[in-house]
């Protein structure tokens, strides 16, 4: 999936979203599981192997619209959940990407799984 990672990260959250409030989508690097971002509404949960604050790591690595995104818990090393501002679908796309790509240091070149679950009530 070289190309247009949110080609294929779009249609998933979009199919998530319509399931309602409860599901979830993961998303892992092909092949390597312990890359991980799932989104569930407008909030990603993210592996976060750094130690500085999410939104201002994702600020200096440049990833879009970073500042309208606010940190709701982290574990330096660990996590990091992030409220987005809407369910746009998108953005949140874009988002994952960004993540992926900047974050976890994945580059524009990788591969993606992803699955919708029902979260745990």
């Amino acid at each position: 999936m070289p190309a247009d990672q949110v080609a294929f990260i779009a249609p998933m959250i979009r199919e998530m979203l319509q399931e309602g409030d409860g599901w979830c989508v993961r998303f892992s690097q092909e092949g390597n599981d312990s890359n991980w971002i799932e989104v569930a509404g407008s909030v990603l949960n993210i592996k976060y192997p750094h130690d500085q604050n999410p939104v201002e790591l994702l600020k200096t690595l440049g990833v879009e619209s970073a500042e309208s995104l606010i940190t709701s818990s982290w574990s330096a090393g660990v996590y990091a959940t992030l409220e987005a501002p809407d369910r746009e679908i998108y953005s949140l796309a874009k988002y994952v990407d960004q993540i992926f790509e900047r974050v976890l240091g994945l580059g524009g070149d990788y591969d993606v799984d992803a699955e919708i679950f029902q979260l745990a009530s």
